[in-house]
């Protein structure tokens, strides 16, 4: 056992009596354990000493002194518009200027619906026109990609260290303190919030009510804001009404989108910790303070004993905690879950903020009992708890940090958050007393990769919900051995071992940024660079945006991919379930109906599955996704009726070139920044 593991044991038995310090502040680098720091300092202006200002959008304008500017990407040395902007650069500002105007409306995220089909390289003035919106979409994502957006902005600013670039990232990190706000729940996130309009035609200037259909209620996972006027940052209209195109004032209710799961808080987490010390704004940091570490507290705590002693026990583990039951011999599973904000469970509903993390179990499942199986089928109903199946003891998502690698990570970076944000020692408590020396989460970390099921059924999501978060856990803590150790996962687990052959841009870049020493961080980089040097447009224009464009099958065949079929061993790894209490539970399937179509694999029993590419394709040849780095590498082809009318935000080109950039892992586009240029146009 590593000494500073044995010296977390020793201090959780004996206290003072082990020398152990029980101060509310972070031990000292040295002290052998662990301890926090700020994520990023706060930069300094490129442009300080100069005569250059800054501006936040490219080709924005503004009138100064009778004369019109424009921001426009510069030449630092020169002081000068570049003659050669820097491509990547230019494609960068191009796509957060579409992202800005076109997909974050009210600060949130989301994908832009047009109400017809555009050829690749139609000027902006026309597919941006408010006459060709038809709505937003993915919105259920909304609170991982406002979080992703953060991390982006974020970045950018430790760039360039420019006051628009920071007022960018105070305006987002509000935008997501809102998404808290609005449940009036403290730690529990909305997905997005919204404002019902019934038969209001589309409108561009806020999320209105036409994406959640106009049942009357809305389904269960939509709530009414319950005091609107007193939440901060709710956009005015909200209360006062919105205008559509024509002039007419439309007044509606005000709803938050509910059911939130790890991979929303996962955006939020990432990206709020990063941003704390950089907030001047001090009540603001203490809203994210407040948010994040409510959300641990509000965790409640579940416990599987006697595992090993059932088969059904060792399957349950297997099929609802999503690990293999050859990994592990453990006998007592500890479960953190998030209970679920419904209509059957609004009356008894905790309201507050908790005080302190839960350390006892509330719930506990006896594998020797008699009322395992039922217990287990109540689980089991809890965990579908949802539209349709709400239940009043129903859970929104959880976290086994004793078996799950992923969940050992979530659980370290929010109590070493909360330490962070608070000194309190119940955060350094919870994570030297229970999560490591009880709960093994920082052994359990290499594990992110035990157990996933093969590429044609796997989620590849996963490892988006997963690496981030280490990757900021990571910069979270100060010069350690258990930072040592994180960084060692990140490189070995979340790159090498997933990463690398996903051809992951994002994962190659953040696992580059804290590469142990003689790792082969070099590779890494140019995989990513390579991938953003090609991530752009994809219907034949780069300097496009990213839309459901169709990509023949066949194309990706006469470009020289190489199909693969999946063998019927991996086709039953997919879709056979295990057996539980004498129940097969269904596995994902991956086979239909032959209808002929060139990419069918021919299986067994006269079925089909689809092929998939032997390797992961090259970001050109990927078909359009939200968000690139957390899709299926391996999909061969696409094909849309009509195609073209859903645009992705560009935030996985974005975000991972600031990445690069910070980490001084690219000097593309480096001397070149945006600045406000006076033209010879005179005001109107």
């Amino acid at each position: 056992m590593p000494h500073w593991k044995t010296r977390v044991v020793l201090c959780a038995a004996l206290g003072a009596l082990a020398g152990c310090s029980k101060k509310s502040t972070p031990p000292p680098a040295d002290a052998g354990i662990w301890s926090v720091q700020a994520p990023f300092a706060a930069p300094s202006d490129r442009l300080a000493g100069t005569n250059l200002v800054a501006c936040p959008v490219l080709n924005a304008s503004r009138c100064t002194a009778g004369k019109l500017q424009q921001c426009v990407i510069t030449d630092t040395a020169s002081g000068t518009a570049a003659a050669n902007p820097d491509p990547l650069l230019t494609r960068v500002l191009t796509f957060e200027r579409w992202y800005d105007l076109y997909h974050s409306p009210d600060g949130q995220t989301a994908e832009r619906w047009l109400n017809q089909t555009f050829d690749a390289g139609t000027p902006e003035t026309q597919w941006g026109s408010p006459a060709a919106f038809a709505r937003y979409s993915g919105l259920a994502d909304t609170a991982i990609w406002s979080g992703v957006s953060l991390n982006a902005y974020l970045m950018r600013y430790l760039v360039t260290g420019s006051t628009p670039d920071y007022q960018r990232v105070e305006n987002k990190v509000r935008t997501l303190v809102t998404l808290f706000d609005v449940t009036g729940i403290p730690g529990y996130l909305a997905r997005y919030h919204f404002i019902r309009l019934p038969g209001a035609p589309p409108i561009d200037k806020h999320i209105t009510d036409y994406q959640v259909g106009d049942t009357d209620p809305p389904t269960a996972q939509y709530h009414a804001i319950a005091n609107p006027a007193s939440v901060p940052g709710l956009p005015p209209d909200y209360l006062t009404g919105v205008t559509d195109a024509d002039g007419g004032t439309w007044t509606g209710t005000p709803m938050w989108c509910g059911f939130p799961s790890i991979d929303q808080y996962s955006g939020l987490t990432v990206s709020l910790p990063a941003a704390y010390s950089l907030i001047k704004d001090t009540a603001l940091q203490q809203k994210i303070a407040y948010h994040l570490t409510c959300y641990l507290k509000r965790l409640q705590r579940l416990e599987i004993h006697h595992v090993q002693s059932s088969p059904d026990a060792v399957n349950l583990m297997k099929s609802l905690l999503g690990a293999d039951s050859s990994l592990t011999t453990l006998d007592t599973l500890v479960v953190y879950y998030l209970p679920q904000y419904n209509s059957k469970s609004a009356a008894t509903f905790d309201m507050t903020c908790p005080a302190s993390i839960t350390l006892t179990a509330g719930r506990v499942l006896d594998a020797t009992s008699t009322t395992f199986e039922n217990d287990v089928f109540n689980l089991v109903a809890d965990l579908s708890s949802g539209v349709g199946s709400e239940r009043a003891t129903g859970i929104d998502h959880y976290y086994v940090p004793n078996l799950r690698g992923a969940d050992a990570i979530h659980l370290m970076n929010l109590a070493a958050m909360g330490y962070y944000f608070t000194g309190d020692p119940q955060y350094q408590q919870f994570m030297d007393n229970e999560l490591i020396a009880n709960l093994h989460a920082p052994d359990v970390a290499p594990t992110l990769n035990v157990g996933k099921p093969n590429k044609w059924c796997r989620k590849f999501y996963d490892s988006h919900i997963s690496v981030p978060p280490l990757w900021a856990f990571t910069n979270l803590l100060a010069p350690s051995p258990l930072r040592s150790q994180m960084e060692s996962v990140l490189w070995t687990d979340g790159w090498l071992g997933d990463g690398l052959p996903l051809d992951n841009a994002k994962l190659g870049l953040m696992a580059a940024s804290h590469a142990p020493a003689g790792s082969d961080a070099g590779s890494a980089v140019s995989m990513a660079m390579r991938e953003l040097n090609h991530l752009g447009g994809n219907g034949g224009v780069l300097l496009d945006p990213r839309r459901t464009y169709t990509l023949p099958y066949e194309s990706l065949i006469d470009a020289g991919v190489v199909p693969e079929c999946p063998t019927e061993a991996e086709r039953t790894s997919c879709e056979s379930g295990p057996t539980i209490f004498g129940i097969q539970l269904q596995g994902a399937k991956i086979t239909s109906a032959c209808t002929g179509a060139p990419n069918e694999c021919a299986m067994d029993g006269g079925v089909c599955a689809p092929a998939m590419a032997a390797a992961a394709l090259p970001i050109e040849l990927r078909v359009w996704e939200d968000f690139e780095w957390q899709r299926n590498p391996y999909t061969m082809g696409v094909s849309y009726s009509p195609q073209a009318q859903d645009q992705s935000p560009g935030l996985d080109l974005t975000e991972e070139y600031w990445l690069a950039r910070y980490y001084g892992l690219t000097t593309s586009g480096a001397g070149q920044t945006l600045t406000w240029q006076t033209t010879t146009t005179t005001c109107p």
